[in-house]
């Protein structure tokens, strides 16, 4: 059912999740959203080992599809709220830090709750994806360095005009095909896939597909639902994370189990 041999599950040390502000190799700060706790555990990945193999084991079977030429992946939810957007940075930093001779770029495709700029203290007003799919803004005006240098940026917004539908499916391939000569792994961020039709509209044209999923929360019903929509649209589903596990035996136990 799944193309690739391993489906990690992401393991979430309460550590992890409340760290404070973080401060990126070369100097550069990170901003963080007013309201939520920083959840970008890859800056600082000696805080969370378990969590950093966990990407590492994951990365390993990307990498093996990548020999194909295989780059474009797109990570996503069946539903909102179930860490995408979490699990899809961290996952570039990895890639980042752990492959500094190949060059990643993150691309946020999510319209409806759009968050990269602020992460990383960019302007609302940054050049973005939606400028380049509807205003016809040149590609290297929205692509934006981050404080890792081989990870590039693409930002996305909202659409305030409801009525403009920005996947236009020949204007994204466009932007896929400009961008695949200059990258060795194309990460899009997305918005769920049951509940949006842009995301819908673009996982077919990526190499694979990645589904998060939350314990204890997303039924088997929906991601059965998710795995139709998926066939039915010729996408490759390449694996899943599993996010938000919960342990009930005491954390020093885990060593002799």
């Amino acid at each position: 059912m799944l193309g690739l041999p391993v489906q990690p599950e992401i393991l979430v040390p309460k550590t992890c999740a409340e760290q404070t502000e973080p401060v990126c190799s070369d100097g550069l700060p990170l901003k963080l959203i007013p309201g939520k706790k920083h959840a970008l555990w890859m800056i600082t990945p000696e805080r969370c080992p378990r969590v950093l193999e966990t990407f590492r084991t994951f990365k390993n079977s990307i990498i093996f599809f990548n020999e194909n030429q295989k780059k474009v992946f797109l990570i996503t939810g069946a539903e909102s709220k179930v860490g995408v957007s979490t699990i899809a940075l961290n996952f570039s930093i990895v890639l980042s830090r752990d492959l500094p001779e190949k060059r990643i770029l993150f691309v946020d495709t999510n319209i409806d709750n759009p968050c990269l700029n602020k992460i990383f203290a960019y302007s609302q007003d940054a050049p973005c994806l939606m400028d380049y799919l509807l205003k016809k803004v040149p590609l290297n005006a929205i692509i934006h360095s981050s404080c890792f240098e081989n990870l590039n940026l693409v930002f996305s917004s909202k659409i305030k005009e409801q009525k403009l539908y920005p996947f236009n499916i020949e204007i994204f391939v466009q932007f896929l095909n400009q961008v695949r000569p200059n990258y060795d792994f194309i990460i899009l961020d997305s918005a769920p896939a049951l509940t949006s039709s842009h995301t819908r509209s673009i996982y077919s044209r990526a190499d694979g597909v990645i589904l998060v999923v939350e314990a204890n929360r997303t039924r088997t019903q929906v991601i059965a639902e998710f795995q139709r929509q998926l066939r039915e649209d010729k996408a490759h589903l390449l694996g899943s994370f599993l996010n938000k596990r919960r342990f009930f035996i005491p954390k020093w136990l885990y060593r002799f189990i």
